[in-house]
């Protein structure tokens, strides 16, 4: 569906996402980016995760190693990110910092619901022999 054309260096060069080679062409840089943002739009959302999610990744793996609970928490973290899309604000902080604070965020809701399964798990196997 797109292309990736540039890099991630935003006061470099500009992240260029191309739905067809002649149409469509969207520029990301660092005194746009608000303005994309507000938009919401599927390059938006592409120029994030092609950005974001390799750094974001990395900090959920320090926590959860296992491949298939760090997908999850990903997942859970960028919805949150693009729900709370319109609460950013580059006054306060970087782009990069307040999407790792929400991934953050997710680290501990994902521990905290892992936790209480396996306390759920330990209750039921006291009162069901064998579980």
């Amino acid at each position: 569906m797109f292309q990736i054309v540039a890099g991630l260096d935003l006061e470099q060069r500009p992240y260029m996402v191309l739905d067809s080679p002649s149409v469509n062409r969207l520029e990301i840089t660092k005194s746009n980016l608000s303005q994309h943002l507000s938009t919401r739009s599927e390059q938006t959302f592409s120029y994030l995760f092609d950005t974001y999610s390799g750094p974001l990744y990395s900090i959920i793996l320090c926590k959860f190693p296992d491949v298939d609970e760090a997908n999850l928490v990903l997942r859970d973290s960028f919805k949150a990110i693009w729900s709370k899309l319109d609460q950013f604000s580059d006054s306060r902080s970087s782009l990069f910092s307040w999407m790792a604070l929400i991934t953050r965020q997710e680290i501990i809701k994902f521990q905290t619901a892992r936790e209480q399964d396996l306390a759920t798990d330990d209750e039921i196997s006291l009162m069901v022999p064998g579980f």
